[in-house]
């Protein structure tokens, strides 16, 4: 569990856990959330593979905020603050930030986020692409 997630009024921003597996499978095999994924709905060995490459990639550090100063990177799960214990409350959904090339070959930030249908419409997504944002911003000084 990291030791600083990124907390907003509604939200916790945390670390992906192997607890998390049941949830992550909810979210990455939902036609409904994977409709505009590149790659569509993931079958059981997709989901290990992503929640094992995203354990590793935090293993760096032991916080967010050390993460995003460390790579400016990652994916992140978002719960429900409202929820009891939530270090192990099950996700809704993920942020993330990834480096891509453009078409010049310069590497920039993306932003992308996944929410399951239950949490559409209620602002969450807005809240937690600001936050993240605001914690690459913060940490890093990257603008794009």
């Amino acid at each position: 569990m990291p030791n600083n997630p990124i907390k907003t009024e509604r939200l916790i921003i945390r670390r992906w856990c192997a607890g998390d597996r049941a949830a992550l499978g909810q979210l990455l095999q939902n036609p409904e959330t994977m409709a505009f994924s590149l790659v569509g709905v993931h079958d059981d060995a997709a989901i290990d593979a992503w929640l094992v490459q995203s354990q590793q990639s935090h293993n760096q550090t032991t916080d967010i905020a050390g993460h995003a100063q460390a790579t400016g990177l990652g994916h992140w799960a978002i719960v429900l603050a409202n929820q009891s214990h939530t270090n192990t409350a099950a996700p809704f959904g993920y942020v993330k930030l990834i480096e891509v090339p453009d078409l010049t070959g310069v590497h920039e930030v993306e932003l992308g986020i996944r929410l399951l249908p239950s949490g559409w419409g209620q602002g969450f997504a807005f809240e937690a692409c600001a936050a993240v944002i605001a914690q690459l911003w913060a940490t890093t000084g990257k603008a794009r």
